[in-house]
């Protein structure tokens, strides 16, 4: 009888620790992990923002673990999750508009432009440092990108000016 209380507190006590953070997903190719919570985040959700971490930002790599969190609320705004420490805050003072930028890049390129608010937390998940999106940041931003996409069109290399007819000119 012993045994099988024990055997069902450890199941529910893995049972709590996977529900804390949610459902995990390993980003190839990185030692990262994105973990994803609630209904109205997939498992496609939290790989697009994995790789765009790995690919984009640079934050996942394959030197170092490291984890987030993502979830969506009810109204449509996305929670994302970053461990940090209060050591790294304080030897890093620009983290958090750092952030504040990744989130605003992420609410643009990701998730078609909803809000974004990003926590950074400590290692049992207290809150250090909140950061809700910034819609002049996200604005900049995306003013930025339009300049960049329109900077490297191609360009028109043909003159507009009209040709003239040689037998228009012919019977001047």
């Amino acid at each position: 009888m012993k045994s099988i209380i024990l055997s069902l507190l450890v199941i529910a006590s893995l049972t709590g620790c996977k529900n804390s953070m949610g459902e995990k997903v390993s980003i190839e190719g990185s030692k990262g992990i994105v973990y994803y919570k609630g209904d109205a985040v997939t498992e496609a959700d939290a790989k697009k923002l994995g790789n765009y971490l790995k690919e984009t930002v640079g934050y996942f790599d394959n030197t170092t673990v490291k984890s987030v969190q993502i979830q969506k609320g009810g109204d449509g705004t996305f929670e994302l999750r970053f461990a940090a420490s209060e050591e790294q805050l304080k030897a890093a003072p620009t983290a958090g508009d750092d952030f504040k930028k990744i989130g605003a890049a992420i609410s643009i390129e990701l998730f078609n432009n909803a809000p974004v608010n990003v926590v950074l937390t400590d290692s049992k998940d207290k809150a250090l440092l909140t950061l809700p999106f910034d819609k002049d940041v996200a604005k900049q931003l995306q003013e930025a990108l339009d300049k960049a996409k329109q900077d490297a069109a191609p360009q028109d290399t043909m003159s507009t000016t009209p040709v003239e007819d040689s037998a228009t000119n012919n019977n001047q």
